[in-house]
């Protein structure tokens, strides 16, 4: 996560604002102490912990955990054709990202006091 903020730090020539969930890894000691060293870099903001309307990579990610896994090529034979895609898996998806795109759009809009 230290080696992603410096990498994130070095393209901006200003501070940046992070928007992260509680994810053990962005609350580590390291990333604090790294933050503490470089507070003018990089101010770290952290979702309500359990929101998942506020973060619609949640929905995408819970989407994903409900969808059969996709079969692998390797699993045919080398000569039979590759079987054709679950219509209804595509549509579950597509679904789901247009879920989570009017769910940032709702949450842009929220924060930016236009309700």
């Amino acid at each position: 996560m230290c080696r992603f903020l410096v990498r994130l730090a070095g393209h901006f020539d200003r501070k940046v604002h992070l928007v992260l969930d509680g994810h053990f890894a962005h609350r580590s000691r390291k990333v604090r102490a790294w933050l503490a060293d470089h507070p003018d870099r990089i101010e770290l903001h952290f979702l309500p912990s359990y929101s998942p309307e506020f973060n619609p990579d949640e929905l995408v990610n819970a989407d994903l955990k409900r969808s059969p896994p996709m079969h692998s090529r390797l699993a045919t034979r080398p000569n039979s054709p590759p079987k054709p895609a679950d219509s209804s898996t595509a549509a579950s998806f597509s679904r789901t990202a247009s879920a989570a795109a009017s769910a940032a759009t709702a949450s842009a809009t929220s924060s930016n006091g236009t309700d």
